[in-house]
């Protein structure tokens, strides 16, 4: 049965994130059938199927996924008919046309013959959301290749008798769904699976009560230097900075210094990449990429996220220097700089200008 190749880390996590219609990080059971042979492959095995741990293990061959149901398909077939532009947004802001085209997606000729049902040598986005529906396209490259293990459970595990599967009720103790959100459960906050909050949200709280761009900023200086903040207080004070200080050169000089905190996190650092793109000034813009460019060791999604933020500058001369500042400090994988030279001709004018960043990309 073919299955989807050529995917990166970002595109099973946006899977994933599809599959999570509640939008409560997890994949329920409601959301898909997961057999206990299939969890107990599954992030560490905690009962709890979250969105990123369930991506790691389709990434890792661990598990896949057949057979989705239709509303899920249609997100997928929409995420992959733009997926350069859909893969740092959320589910609901994806956009979609009618086909998925080599551009988006370079389908194997596997694939391509089992999805292209009405023979035209192309991929329409129904053809590919139907095909996941009924199963005959696949996601995920499982190691184990003789059954699903989200249907059929391995013929060698003991716990596929019934009356050894820890999601069915057994007579000696009460049912407990681990899918379920228990009200102490460290899996009802997506963030504290690892670490801990450093009380710097109640500081976040306590400025968004406050009116004064002075008196945010003294409170806000203070924690974008902060280095024991969790990912979600990180968060946090992106939003809090960039939607709450009115006044340019605060919210700027907050950022960039934000931006060279060594403990950023990489979701924080795309966040804070995103949040540059509602900047009116290109040097600002610029002033704030650069400092998260030359200070941080960027994941491949966080290095595809800055290069759209740059792209969005509208002088072609600070998005040269941005971009050739991001080749030298930056060690990207062959994917990225092909992403990275997509937005250079889509954004770029001036072939004296696309030459300037072609030639340092090529060094």
């Amino acid at each position: 049965m073919p299955n989807l190749t050529n995917l990166q880390s970002q595109d099973f996590m946006a899977i994933t994130r599809a599959m999570d219609a509640n939008r409560n990080n997890r994949v329920d059971k409601a959301e898909a059938n997961i057999s206990w042979n299939a969890q107990s492959q599954i992030g560490n095995a905690n009962g709890v199927a979250g969105t990123r741990e369930l991506a790691t293990s389709l990434e890792k061959g661990d598990v896949f996924i057949t057979s989705l149901n239709p509303e899920t398909a249609d997100k997928i077939a929409n995420y992959f008919s733009k997926r350069n532009e859909n893969f740092d947004r959320p589910v609901a802001d994806w956009v979609s046309d009618a086909w998925i085209s080599k551009e988006d997606f370079q389908a194997s000729p596997e694939v391509l013959r089992a999805v292209d049902s009405n023979g035209d040598n192309r991929i329409s986005r129904k053809e590919f959301a139907e095909a996941l529906v009924a199963g005959t396209l696949t996601i995920g490259t499982s190691k184990q290749t003789s059954h699903n293990p989200f249907t059929q459970p391995a013929p060698s595990n003991p716990f596929n008798s019934p009356s050894h599967d820890p999601f069915k009720p057994q007579p000696s103790a009460p049912h407990h769904d681990p899918f379920k959100p228990q009200p102490s459960s460290p899996f009802n906050d997506p963030y504290q699976n690892s670490e801990r909050d450093s009380g710097a949200y109640l500081k976040l709280e306590m400025v968004r009560t406050l009116s004064s761009d002075y008196e945010k900023g003294q409170i806000l200086n203070k924690l974008v230097g902060q280095t024991d903040m969790s990912t979600r207080e990180q968060m946090m004070l992106v939003e809090t900075i960039s939607k709450g200080i009115s006044s340019d050169y605060t919210q700027t000089e907050l950022l960039k210094t934000l931006a060279k905190n060594p403990s950023l996190r990489d979701d924080a650092a795309i966040k804070l990449a995103k949040a540059t793109r509602e900047m009116s000034s290109d040097y600002n813009k610029g002033q704030v990429l650069g400092n998260l460019i030359q200070a941080q060791r960027l994941s491949p999604q966080a290095q595809q996220s800055v290069i759209i933020s740059i792209g969005t500058i509208s002088s072609e001369y600070t998005q040269v220097e941005s971009f050739k500042s991001m080749v030298r400090s930056q060690r990207m994988d062959m994917p990225e700089k092909e992403f990275l030279m997509r937005q250079v001709g889509q954004n770029m004018s001036s072939d004296y200008n696309k030459r300037q960043v072609y030639d340092a990309l090529m060094k």
